[in-house]
């Protein structure tokens, strides 16, 4: 059965099966329609008669709950019917299978299109990049999805002008719920990347209620760790001439040192934290030299 389509300004709105008394009869058909929904953007982004201005402009929402209103596309993401919608359809674990693919299947199509749009995110509403409410709504239920999370938090737009209004407060939702495990450390370790580089204000409070010594802590070394490497790449004649003066002066603190305002925005409410294990960094890449 053709999908349903309902154009609402720049939105190109695919709409899901229909319910009967609120339950779908088949729930593997709505699978069929996310396979055909994907074919079809793949199509749109594809279309060499459409120019680039209208390949930019079009917003992607594929509403498995039917709730789409016409005129409110930039409220959609808010809305708790889709979303309800998506944890439903992710409770029939004898979908996971398929849905993993799917997901598989979106990660490809936005990888292959961003680069092709000058880096611009294909979105669902105005505000959140396609995927962010189905990805949000299968993490938040089964654990299992997180790492598929991870996966699209990779081929998103990183930019923080185009990120999605949802995706600092998922990974803070995601994390809230089930604690520290490795799919949410996966998560965390990406998230706090210097290429993502996850709402500043949020993690510290996340790693501090789940794990008091950080400077202990084998994620939070490695992040630090991940920073500092980054940091000596990208700002080479300031990291040269942080470790001469650390030559000379071995105890000299991080605070005094060019480092500061860099780790003050890399982590801002545990720069203590960060600090110590940037000591140790420094001293071991002193003794190498």
């Amino acid at each position: 059965m053709p999908i349903e389509i309902i154009s609402d300004d720049d939105a190109l709105v695919m709409l899901g099966p229909k319910k009967r008394f609120g339950q779908w009869s088949r729930p593997e058909l709505v699978m069929d329609y996310l396979f055909e929904a994907l074919e079809l953007i793949r199509q749109r982004l594809r279309d060499d008669k459409l120019c680039m201005y209208d390949k930019l402009r079009t917003k992607f929402v594929i509403d498995i709950s039917r709730s789409y209103i016409v005129g409110r596309l930039y409220d959609y993401p808010y809305f708790e019917e889709p979303l309800a919608a998506w944890k439903t359809l992710a409770k029939h674990r004898f979908l996971h299978d398929r849905l993993k693919d799917w997901v598989v299947q979106l990660e490809a199509l936005v990888a292959e299109a961003t680069p092709k749009r000058n880096e611009n995110a294909v979105y669902e509403s105005g505000e959140s990049q396609l995927g962010e409410v189905a990805l949000r709504a299968l993490a938040l239920t089964d654990k299992s999805f997180v790492p598929f999370y991870v996966r699209m938090l990779k081929v998103w737009n990183n930019v923080h002008a185009e990120r999605g209004i949802f995706i600092d407060d998922v990974i803070g939702e995601i994390v809230g719920k089930y604690g520290l495990c490795p799919e949410t450390e996966q998560l965390i370790e990406c998230a706090y990347s210097p290429a993502w580089l996850y709402d500043e204000n949020e993690l510290p409070r996340l790693l501090k209620k789940f794990h008091k010594d950080l400077p202990n802590y084998p994620l939070f070394r490695r992040i630090v760790a991940t920073h500092n490497e980054y940091f000596a790449t990208e700002h080479r004649e300031e990291y040269r001439a942080i470790m001469e003066r650390l030559r000379k002066n071995p105890t000299a603190p991080i605070a005094g040192r060019a480092k500061e305002r860099w780790l003050f925005d890399s982590f801002s409410g545990i720069r203590d934290d960060a600090d110590i294990v940037l000591a140790e960094l420094d001293a071991a890449n002193l003794s190498k030299l």
